[in-house]
């Protein structure tokens, strides 16, 4: 476990995919909500500050847009806004640093937002937690789904033979849990859920 460096940053290129995922899970999770019927632009406006500066820039040039797109500009805005915001504030973070050891000993992470753009993000993904993750018919796919991986992953670990054959050399050197978690965590949703009724035909 040592050879991680849990004791030390993570490289630069791994703290931009943290935030790069989560700029991309945030917006992309509210146009699923607004799509869903889940989330109302007027109300996510309310409680989302980012959220309406950029649907009200949207209205001002599009005043004549349905609501529909008007919200989908918005939302494209917002990720603009993230993202030239972290650009900014990551590049005035790391002007002095000039190794990858810096970044290994830096007291904090060097891929960051502005913190009035962190206290934006944090305000959208509470509104989120509270409006649209707690949902319940959320909750009951978050169970499926859970199941499905609980059920496969156990499949798997008892019957490490059925793996595909390009799993079969790392079994040995990474231990069976292993492999089958990577090889469950690279699937897409079709493909697990086209194995798990698989298995099911099986039992």
């Amino acid at each position: 476990m040592a050879a991680y460096f849990l004791d030390q940053q993570p490289p630069l290129e791994a703290q931009l995919i943290d935030l790069a995922d989560e700029i991309a899970y945030l917006t992309a999770d509210m146009e699923d909500g607004l799509e869903a019927g889940m989330l109302q632009p007027q109300e996510l406006r309310r409680h989302v500050r980012i959220f309406d500066q950029s649907l009200s820039a949207a209205e001002r040039e599009f005043p004549a847009a349905p609501e529909q797109l008007q919200a989908n500009e918005g939302l494209k805005r917002m990720l603009n806004t993230l993202v030239g915001d972290l650009i900014q504030a990551t590049t005035a973070a790391v002007r002095d640093v000039d190794s990858l050891e810096e970044v290994r000993r830096s007291p904090q992470r060097l891929v960051v937002f502005s913190p009035e753009m962190e206290e934006l993000r944090r305000e959208a993904k509470q509104h989120l937690y509270a409006s649209l993750y707690s949902r319940e018919e959320l909750q009951r796919d978050l169970q499926e789904a859970g199941m499905v991986i609980r059920n496969l992953f156990g499949h798997w670990v008892k019957n490490p033979s059925q793996l595909p054959s390009a799993a079969q050399p790392q079994l040995a050197g990474e231990g069976v849990p292993r492999v089958v978690a990577d090889y469950i965590a690279g699937m897409t949703d079709h493909y697990i859920l086209t194995q798990y009724a698989e298995w099911q035909k099986r039992r």
